[in-house]
């Protein structure tokens, strides 16, 4: 160790405070490999531990500007925490401090405080120009037009078949998708299907693109306003994992619609149309090679959209107005001042998923506040244990619970009755009401979206109905950072959210009060605190009631409050920078990662072994913090990766990060027939025609088999699409 010029010489000082902290680094240098690789602020793992206090520290000599630290790290019998100790020597080799007794005391990351507004994202339109290099020509090929109607009026579609089709060496293909309610029959393999055999009949026309055309009616809040977005997502679910299943090479994907998001200060939006914003994002990790984009249009000419449908543009949320492009992007969001009361003393406030632990932990920081009375609502009749907790919180003032289904007719004009009933003025709404039921989009089924969507969109526009003649100081859902990031195996439930953000929107431009707030994961409480989210901490419920207080006080529309590790990130989704709406993010990406990886080109100039060694390495390095491995030594190479614990959405993250990384990919189904790191290793080399050590065959056949299998599958699908026809 050396003492730096900057830090000064200070005869006062035994041990100079820099030398000391540089000791106690080499102590975390001694830490365990299994353990964190820092001391208060190092390593990647979700735990730190923090030096806390030492036993003994006697200095034997004098310390010169030079050093040399000794340490070692011992458990602590029946504790998490560690021991460690330390000897420090001159250059002659003479001990001059030793330490012993240093206490280091395991924190869990979350525990650790983060100041709020490191913790705050939101989205913002930014102007964009077209890529500069964009050819401007179409694709030649075969392009299908998918028109999703609730009215039979085609003429958009008629207009933008005539562009395409004004040169020879394109091919268009018309079809009309009914907007048909889930469970009606659209399961990906009916009408779209069909339509996509068409779109591969000409082999001298190969696939090249695929543009949905949605039919969004102007938003109106009561009726059938939640069947029908519902419907939509559906649709759309339907059709782009139809585009997904065909054999050959992905086209891209655009789903266009009119008016539908809220730009300008003086647009409400669609929230029918925000809700596939959170299908988008949801469909980047699942199915990235379609590049399925969204593109706003607000008028009736298609010239923009056939020059992005020209374009090669990593953005997939596009808006234009007035003939200028904007694009969303995400961003560290800035708080805005107080101007709110978020607990006026002595009011009324209704919370809906009352009897979860976000709904709980609520109602108590509200009447801990001043609030005189808290309705709760839930599903179901409540518990002994339910109601013991009832009686607990009514120790801080007046506490109602409401059974039934905040989706059903009359339950929210019931809690706001129950609200009112002493007389009490309601002055705040929460909806927290929630239902998370993952799946990757190709296995979606309608009564799972279903489920995912009746508490949060139809409970939602259930409140609003039932509030708006109330003077209310605040409006506020939670969302979740699934349609503000993006999640694998969340389209539903990030479709959802995405919808209660748009109305959040909306209901401003109504001149009402409503905030939409994306939470990360919470620690201890809410249906995510059991989720293991690779690039995010959890939120302490500390934290949570702070941010929960200053987003109301600010009167913020929209804002995510989310622990957002941007290492973990880099490493468990490559595909973020790929995409420019993460632009801002990858910045910091790129700031703070220290990738030596050199790509494939660079592995074109080593030999067999070496390259080897490089590709297994990589993919361990992946895998490992896919599947939540804190030490990439835990993935055995010989061992199949679905004894390890690999599931269909790991595989499909693993797939694009393999993508990401070597510009090759392996299919799903390999990596669920058994592929173990070495067989995929050994695939990925050959793919890339790199320096190969033997003919040894590592792979053990598993691509011939998968190769066989989807080929068995795709004849089976003809088959099908022949009787139907």
């Amino acid at each position: 160790m050396e003492l730096p010029a900057a830090a000064g010489v200070d005869r006062g000082f035994r041990l100079h405070p820099v030398l000391l902290d540089a000791a106690l680094q080499g102590v975390a240098a001694a830490m365990p490999e299994e353990s964190t690789s820092g001391i208060a602020a190092g390593g990647a793992d979700a735990a730190t531990y923090l030096p806390v206090a030492i036993e003994s520290l006697r200095v034997t000599g004098v310390i010169g500007r030079r050093a040399t630290c000794s340490a070692q790290v011992t458990e602590i019998p029946g504790t998490a925490d560690k021991l460690g100790s330390f000897i420090l020597t001159d250059e002659s080799g003479a001990t001059v401090a030793v330490a012993s007794g240093v206490y280091l005391r395991k924190v869990e990351r979350h525990s650790v405080p983060l100041p709020l507004e490191q913790k705050l994202f939101d989205t913002e339109w930014v102007p964009a120009d077209l890529p500069g290099d964009a050819s401007g020509q179409l694709a030649d090929g075969s392009w299908l037009i998918l028109a999703v109607h609730s009215t039979a009026d085609g003429s958009s579609a008629d207009e933008l078949a005539d562009l395409l089709g004004r040169s020879p060496s394109r091919r268009v293909i018309r079809r009309t998708l009914p907007a048909g309610t889930p469970g009606s029959g659209m399961t990906g393999s009916g009408t779209e299907l069909i339509a996509l055999t068409d779109l591969d009949a000409d082999s001298a026309a190969p696939a090249a693109g695929v543009v949905v055309l949605l039919d969004a009616e102007t938003f109106d809040p009561r009726g059938a306003a939640s069947e029908q977005a519902r419907a939509l997502v559906w649709s759309v679910t339907s059709a782009v994992r139809a585009v997904a299943a065909r054999p050959g090479r992905a086209p891209r994907v655009w789903l266009v619609t009119r008016n539908g998001i809220g730009v300008g200060a003086d647009e409400s939006g669609n929230p029918t149309v925000g809700a596939l914003e959170g299908l988008v994002r949801v469909m980047a990790y699942e199915h990235p090679a379609l590049h399925v984009t969204l593109v706003d249009l607000d008028g009736d000419d298609d010239a923009p959209l056939v020059a992005e449908l020209a374009a090669d543009s990593r953005d997939d949320i596009v808006a234009w107005r007035a003939g200028a492009r904007h694009v969303r992007r995400l961003r560290r969001a800035p708080l805005g001042a107080p101007s709110v009361t978020p607990v006026t003393a002595g009011a009324a406030y209704i919370v809906t998923g009352g009897l979860g632990g976000l709904g709980t932990l609520m109602a108590r920081h509200l009447l801990d506040a001043g609030a005189g009375r808290v309705v709760l609502n839930g599903r179901r009749a409540i518990t002994p244990d339910q109601q013991t907790l009832i009686d607990d919180l009514s120790n801080g003032g007046e506490v109602a619970y409401i059974a039934g289904d905040i989706a059903e007719p009359g339950v929210a004009a019931a809690l706001v009755d129950a609200a009112r009933e002493t007389g009490r003025e309601v002055r705040g709404v929460l909806h927290a009401a929630a239902v998370i039921d993952d799946a990757l989009l190709s296995a979606l089924e309608p009564d799972s979206l279903s489920r995912v969507w009746a508490p949060k969109v139809a409970g939602a526009l259930a409140l609003h109905e039932a509030t708006t003649h109330l003077r209310l100081d605040w409006w506020v859902v939670f969302s979740s950072a699934a349609s503000l990031l993006g999640s694998p195996g969340q389209g539903a439930y990030a479709a959802a959210n995405a919808w209660a953000d748009a109305f959040a929107l909306w209901r401003r431009h109504q001149g009402l009060p409503a905030t939409a707030i994306n939470w990360g994961q919470w620690a201890q409480v809410g249906v995510a605190a059991a989720l293991t989210m690779d690039a995010l901490d959890p939120i302490s419920p500390a934290e949570g009631i702070e941010a929960f207080d200053a987003l109301v006080a600010a009167d913020a529309t929209r804002a995510g409050v989310i622990r957002l590790r941007l290492d973990r990130a880099a490493v468990a989704f490559p595909e973020l920078d790929q995409l420019g709406y993460f632009a801002p993010l990858v910045a910091e990406l790129h700031d703070l990662t220290d990738d030596t990886w050199g790509g494939v080109e660079a592995l074109r100039t080593l030999d067999a072994t070496a390259v080897h060694d490089a590709v297994t390495d990589r993919l361990r390095t992946r895998i490992a913090a896919i599947m939540g491995f804190a030490d990439s030594r835990a993935v055995d190479v010989d061992k199949p990766l679905t004894d390890l614990g690999m599931d269909s959405l790991m595989a499909v993250r693993i797939r694009n990060a393999v993508r990401g990384d070597f510009g090759a990919e392996p299919p799903v189904a390999l990596l669920l027939q058994g592929a173990s790191l070495r067989a995929l290793a050994a695939d990925l080399i050959r793919q890339l025609d790199l320096a190969v050590a033997d003919d040894t065959d590592a792979s053990g056949g598993l691509r011939e088999r998968a190769q066989l299998r989807a080929a068995a599958r795709q004849r089976a699908g003809r088959r099908r699409t022949g009787q139907r026809a």
